[in-house]
């Protein structure tokens, strides 16, 4: 799934601004760092998978990857100083997340108005999307997973 979607990111991470929501392992903000994007925040808020982050982080590129330790849907309510143009979240499967988090994404004023959205889940991505104005460009399946790209409309 990662290679696919940086398939479908080819020519657009680097340079870009990317925001890693619930961030769990950073493997897709660290793969988009190894990638040149100018940067990299992580948002996680569980204490020894943030700790890891931040080794990692530091390991690579601390000036161009930070960790803030704190809820996703928190983060995106407070004014971030950055304008991210690329997001990726996949929050955990379970909890029906996926749509609150579309709306969410959609007022967040930390986001590009063309910013691409990274989205996993073990339902329809569409189904999640639906009233909002995010439009899947790309999606596929493996296994139960579902996961797409999709891109704010007008």
């Amino acid at each position: 799934m990662r290679e696919t979607l940086f398939n479908w990111l080819q020519g657009q991470v680097e340079q870009s601004h990317c925001l890693d929501l619930f961030a769990g392992t950073g493997v897709l903000g660290l793969e988009a760092l190894s990638r040149g994007a100018a940067q990299v925040v992580a948002v996680e808020n569980h204490p020894e998978a943030a700790t890891l982050l931040e080794k990692h982080g530091a390991e690579l590129d601390p000036a161009r990857y930070q960790v803030v330790r704190e809820d996703a849907m928190a983060f995106l309510r407070r004014r971030a100083a950055t304008r991210f143009n690329i997001v990726f979240a996949d929050p955990p499967f379970g909890q029906r997340l996926l749509s609150r988090l579309a709306q969410q994404l959609t007022t967040a004023a930390c986001l590009h108005p063309d910013c691409l959205w990274y989205l996993e889940d073990r339902e329809p991505l569409a189904d999640a999307l639906h009233g909002t104005p995010w439009q899947l460009l790309r999606q596929q399946r493996a296994g139960q997973v579902h996961y797409g790209l999709a891109r704010r409309g007008e």
